[in-house]
């Protein structure tokens, strides 16, 4: 389940080797999706929980409040000597609580 929360996932490929006889091997495959910014995240987010209410996993109205929770982190004042909460930090804390998610519901 973890190695699906993180997006590892293999793809078959063909190839020759050193003899021309063909080689079936595994390419791992690299989703991408460009989020460096506040604004690219909040999307890409958005496009997510679309797709799981689409797909019958989660309503978007409380993938949308998670997705909000996360974001109100980012407004938030720090207390003075901290650092803002950062981008990957949302995205990890995301990350985690999917993981997290997926392991309570396993048993």
């Amino acid at each position: 389940r973890a190695q699906e929360v993180h997006a590892i996932k293999k793809d078959p490929t063909v190839s020759t080797d050193s003899s021309g006889m063909l080689k079936l091997g595994t390419k791992a495959s690299e989703p991408s999706c460009e989020a460096n910014t506040e604004l690219k995240l909040r999307s890409a987010l958005q496009r997510r929980n679309l797709a799981m209410d689409l797909a019958g996993l989660m309503s978007f109205d409380v993938a949308e409040g998670w997705t909000q929770l996360l974001f109100s982190h980012l407004l938030r004042d720090q207390p003075r000597g901290l650092a803002k909460v950062s981008l990957q930090q949302i995205l990890d804390c995301d990350r985690q609580m999917f993981t997290m998610a997926s392991h309570q519901t396993m048993g």
